[in-house]
């Protein structure tokens, strides 16, 4: 792992730059990542793909409707990168068996990818990532004049997706995009929402327990700058209390908290494992616990810890507030055109983003998803 890193930092990403902006809930962006050799393969295959019919029409989905279609002009086209599995789990030593890694393209971007994401593992302090055998995802994406993509979290809290988000085995943890545009591509950027004065701290998942929304401190000067916290949920919070049969109590609970100075700091009270936290979310009972101070389960005791935790606390995700054509609470709008052969990354669980209307040109991209370890089951 050392040795790959040392080969590679210097010349595909800047490690440090990287750290800072993809911790503090922001797009790192890395101009140059791909050499027009390594570009025009990737579209060649494409090409070849596309007149195989392989793209199909793909939009956001909704896992609240059963029956969703696609629009071909509204939507990107998607598909499956044939070589992937292959180009994570090679050694470098065989004879590949795609035709695309047997050429001098296919080879150095598969270990340009292989080392991007090593760097990306040890740099952000995400060592499962590194495991070849976890379920990384990779595909092209193509949008047409008149597509786009609506404003969406890549990846959620596993109690936001019920039971089964317990059951995989891993999470997405970071979306990656190499932009094949046109050189004179117009329109299509990517659009972020970043919280605003965000210090950088272990953004998106903290000891195992991903983060879920944002709450602002205290101001910190005379011009009311407030900082924003990451809010972690831990579904597997045990509390210090005796049992109905008197012994220790077995009953795990859920809490949020923050952290301020490395120190936990819990903004809520634990509530029951019980609750249906995808419902209680979704059904915007929050907003009743924030201006009732009631918790989740109707009983008596104060949700929030504190009424200021209670006015500033927000979710990351919030569909119904976007729907209403609202901005995520204080984030501001980061754009980032489609730049042919530069590399895209960010946190999947931290950042709303969309894809704006494409305007003239194709906005091709390879694209996919680091993964890690799903947190296990407490023994």
């Amino acid at each position: 792992l050392s040795a790959s890193i040392s080969l590679s930092v210097d010349n595909i990403v800047d490690v440090q730059r990287l750290k800072e902006i993809v911790l503090s809930g922001r797009v790192y962006q890395q101009r140059n990542f791909l050499n027009e050799d390594q570009v025009l393969a990737l579209r060649g295959e494409i090409e070849h793909l596309e007149t195989n019919r392989a793209f199909s029409p793909s939009g956001l989905s909704i896992t609240s409707e059963k029956d969703q279609s696609f629009d071909a002009q509204a939507d990107r086209a998607v598909c499956p990168v044939p070589w992937w599995t292959e180009s994570l789990l090679s050694t470098g030593d065989e004879e590949p068996n795609h035709v695309f890694l047997s050429t001098d393209a296919g080879n150095s971007l598969s270990r340009k990818l292989h080392s991007l994401r090593q760097i990306v593992s040890h740099s952000l302090a995400r060592p499962t990532m590194s495991a070849p055998t976890l379920a990384h995802e990779c595909y092209y994406s193509s949008y047409k004049p008149g597509s786009s993509l609506s404003r969406h979290l890549d990846e959620r809290h596993e109690d936001m997706k019920g039971a089964r988000g317990w059951l995989l085995p891993s999470r997405r943890s970071i979306s990656w995009l190499i932009y094949l545009s046109d050189a004179h591509v117009q329109g299509g950027a990517l659009r972020s929402y970043p919280q605003r004065n965000v210090q950088c701290t272990p953004g998106g998942c903290h000891n195992g327990n991903i983060q879920l929304g944002w709450v602002s401190s205290s101001p910190q000067n005379q011009l009311n700058d407030y900082l924003a916290l990451p809010v972690y949920l831990d579904s597997w919070y045990k509390k210090q209390s005796i049992g109905s049969d008197g012994g220790e109590d077995s009953h795990y609970w859920r809490v949020l908290y923050t952290t301020i100075n490395d120190k936990i700091a819990y903004i809520t009270h634990p509530w029951s494992s019980d609750v249906d936290l995808a419902h209680f979310f979704s059904a915007a009972k929050l907003s009743e616990a924030v201006s009732s101070s009631s918790p989740p389960d109707n009983t008596q005791s104060i949700f929030f810890t504190r009424q200021e935790y209670a006015k500033t606390f927000r979710l990351i995700e919030d569909r119904a507030s976007w729907l209403a054509g609202d901005a995520p609470t204080r984030s501001y709008v980061e754009d980032i055109v489609p730049e042919r052969g530069s590399l895209v990354l960010f946190d999947s669980v931290a950042l709303p983003h969309e894809v704006l209307v494409l305007q003239n040109g194709r906005r091709d991209a390879l694209a996919g998803w680091f993964h890690e370890e799903t947190q296990s089951f407490p023994e």
